[in-house]
């Protein structure tokens, strides 16, 4: 029997009468009579009982509010407008039914309106919205956002839960993985995995990318973590106060304030990298020495470099090694792949560095590279990123043994420091850029130098003992103090610490009436009393060959290493009265031809860009020093000069124009003659072929010929090309061919060459 809550159509046999009861009145009946005996009557009958509200359901009704408990709804059972309380099983379809707290929907289709006060699982929707509540197992959703279907608004999902399609709305907190879905301009979804394409107009939070995930529009905060194995898309949104990994940043995109550049983050083009982004945890990497952790520059952040493909777009130790002045001078830095340090060679002076830090700067700064008053480097590189690197002990177990007789708790830090505890004290030092070469002879291990610096001796992996600088981190004093000791000395990045200077320089405090010598890695200041009109700080700074600028053509620098010159603060500065620079020259610099005696010190001139010559004083032969005198403050260097030869005079006059022979057109063009016969009876020409010369006057002889003899060649019939050609020469016998000498003669077109080998 079917029954709905209108009338119903029951078919019963003839014979039977209808039945009412004293609560429900008769409605009329209408029976048709059939000429057979076992005809049957057809018969409206009244709603005689409520429909079933628990247990197994398989009657389609409308329930007008009433409330289902603890029922198991058959299939192709339709129940409209229903309360669903206790354990309700379904495999029907349910419309606009509301599942009451403490409820739990499992299976089943619901359409329409859905208030979900409860939890529904392993369901089917495909009605116009579904409010609230908790969503468990496999959720489907189907209908059209655009026309109001198919949406979830203000829903949970729980743990373990996977809701497939439909458009999100309202404050969505997600436990689970949401699929395939629309996030409307109202929705904040918060929290578990979303996956595949995800067309986002409202706000994400704090998601997990799952697989093929692409993002188009909205906004995303919070933490957006995507698949190492399978990098989530992100297009047209708007990013901000959020943790980024393995994510590719594309096209419309807008990084905002507080983004974080994590691991495996890539952007489709430069221009989409913010001017002052770090991007150090996207492209920093553990090397195979324990313990090694640096930038790695065999990749970039841009999508194409990250598969390490040769590409348009360059890795970043490319971009370093593409900057003008490295370029220009032929250098060529690597990434060393044990330990992912930054090394380069020049002239046996070895300069190592580890890449801490890259950040994208401003399109208007530069390209090109600085080295630090304290040690640590700073590339541009075109492509915007800067990259950030420190020095780094180039020998670590040479220097813990060093100092196994001073200490055994050392600390080495990542900004190019290390610290020692001596006598319960713990003090700080800074290695230098670079080491160099020195005899065989030296000793092992740290001495002290005059200035106050220390010297690591060790022997690098060749075999070939180096030496390397080590300046101890001295205390300034008060913020105060240091101020006024190193004021116009522009102590170059570090700002951050006022309480110590950079190891390379050395400042004096000079006032009016005073004389002053100042000294510095075996350079010198010497102030007279009447040089400066107020208290001045002086400094003097060493520079590695990396820091100097061009030399002019014809100049040797012979400045003594391993500095390669010196600058001296502040910069331009102008002296009532010339004070004296000393600066220290190696005699085996000097280049062949010259002596102690050519030796001068240059200043660089910034504004005419070239090295002008200082007045001399003297050569100090025995110090190796030369002195000069200066009015101002730059760059400056020892260096020879080598001029060419001197010119000699010759006539010129522009006006002559006696014994000019007119020109003669024909010049210079052969002619075709007309074949001849020889003694052969055969008719042949030749046509030379002029070929300009090429390096060191090599022209080769060519020529078109014709014979009336010849075959049928590459040239066609009777034409020929004759070409020089290398052979060996017979004239002796055939050669012997030995393995251990030269025993073959060469002649080019019938000329032998020398030496003669026939006869060895």
């Amino acid at each position: 029997m079917t029954t709905t809550n209108d009338q119903s159509s029951v078919t019963t046999p003839n014979t039977q009468s209808s039945e009412t009861t004293a609560n429900e009145q008769s409605s009329e009946t209408t029976a048709e009579s059939s000429t057979s005996s076992e005809s049957t009557t057809v018969v409206s009958l009244p709603i005689v009982s409520l429909p079933p509200t628990t247990g197994s359901i398989s009657q389609t009704g409308n329930y007008n509010g009433q409330t289902v408990t603890d029922a198991v709804i058959e299939s192709d059972t339709s129940i409209a407008n229903v309360k669903l309380d206790g354990d309700i099983t379904s495999q029907g379809l349910l419309s606009n039914a509301t599942v009451l707290p403490g409820a739990t929907l499992t299976g089943g289709t619901l359409t329409g309106y859905v208030d979900n006060q409860g939890t529904i699982a392993d369901n089917q929707f495909i009605g116009a919205t579904l409010s609230g509540g908790n969503l468990e197992g496999e959720i489907t959703v189907t209908g059209d956002p655009d026309k109001g279907l198919g949406i979830l608004k203000a829903v949970t999902v729980l743990p373990n839960a996977i809701v497939t399609g439909g458009a999100l709305s309202g404050a969505i907190l997600n436990h689970g993985t949401l699929s395939d879905i629309t996030v409307n301009s109202d929705a904040i979804v918060t929290g578990g995995t979303v996956q595949g394409p995800i067309d986002n107009a409202g706000s994400l939070q704090n998601i997990i990318l799952g697989e093929d995930t692409y993002i188009n529009g909205g906004e995303l905060t919070d933490i957006v973590a995507g698949n190492a194995n399978d990098i989530a898309l992100i297009q047209n949104a708007t990013i901000h106060d959020a943790d980024l990994s393995y994510v590719q940043i594309s096209e419309g995109t807008q990084l905002g304030p507080n983004v974080v550049i994590g691991k495996g983050v890539v952007f489709d083009n430069n221009a989409l990298i913010p001017s002052g982004t770090d991007l150090s945890l996207t492209l920093v990497s553990e090397f195979d020495e324990a313990g090694s952790v640096a930038i790695n520059l065999g990749a970039d952040v841009l999508a194409e470099t990250r598969v390490y493909q040769e590409t348009d777009n360059p890795t970043l130790l490319k971009q370093i090694n593409s900057l003008p002045k490295i370029k220009d001078n032929d250098w060529q830095l690597v990434q060393n792949p044990e330990n992912g340090q930054l090394e380069l060679t020049i002239e046996g002076v070895h300069f190592v560095l580890i890449p801490v830090q890259v950040t994208q700067v401003s399109a208007d700064q530069p390209a090109g590279f600085t080295v630090y008053d304290d040690n640590s480097v700073s590339f541009v590189t075109g492509y915007g990123r800067e990259i950030f690197a420190q020095p780094v002990i180039q020998n670590k177990k040479a220097l813990f043994e060093a100092l196994a007789e001073i200490s055994d708790e050392i600390i080495v830090q990542d900004d190019g420091t290390f610290k020692v505890k001596i006598n319960d004290e713990w003090k700080t030092y800074r290695v230098s850029l670079s080491s160099e070469p020195v005899n065989s002879d030296q000793a092992l291990g740290l001495f002290d130098n005059p200035d106050g610096s220390i010297r690591l001796v060790f022997e690098d992996n060749s075999g070939q003992k180096r030496q390397q600088l080590i300046y101890p981190l001295e205390e300034a004093g008060t913020e105060a103090e240091a101020q006024e000791n190193f004021s116009g000395c522009e102590i170059d990045n570090y700002a951050q610490n006022t309480s110590t200077f950079a190891p390379r320089m050395k400042s004096g405090r000079v006032s009016p009436g005073q004389a002053k010598k100042i000294a510095h890695d075996e350079a010198e200041l010497d102030v007279g009393a009447n040089a400066v009109e107020g208290p001045t700080s002086l400094c003097i700074k060493s520079l590695y060959s990396l820091e100097m600028p061009e030399l002019d053509p014809g100049m040797t620098n012979v400045t003594k290493g391993p500095r390669k010159g010196y600058r001296f603060f502040p910069k331009g500065m102008k002296f009532k009265n010339k004070v004296k620079v000393t600066v220290p020259y190696a005699k085996s610099l000097i280049p062949t031809g010259h002596t102690e005696d050519d030796i001068k010190t240059f200043y660089f001139d910034r504004e005419l860009g070239r090295w002008q010559e200082l007045e001399r004083v003297e050569v100090d032969s025995k110090a190796n020093n030369v002195i000069s005198y200066t009015d101002h403050f730059t760059d400056m260097i020892n260096s020879v000069v080598t001029v060419p030869e001197s010119p000699q005079s010759v006539s010129f006059n522009p006006t002559q124009i006696k014994d000019i022979k007119a020109a003669d057109p024909g010049a210079g063009i052969n002619l075709i003659e007309v074949p001849q016969a020889n003694n052969m009876g055969d008719m042949r020409l030749s046509y030379p072929l002029e070929i300009p010369p090429g390096r060191v006057g090599m022209q080769p002889q060519l020529g078109v010929s014709y014979s009336s003899a010849g075959g049928n060649g590459w040239m066609g019939l009777n034409w020929s090309l004759s070409i020089p050609s290398v052979d060996i020469h017979t004239g002796w016998g055939v050669p012997r061919y030995s393995a251990s000498q030269e025993t073959e003669t060469y002649t080019l077109s019938g000329g032998m060459f020398a030496p003669l080998a026939h006869y060895g």
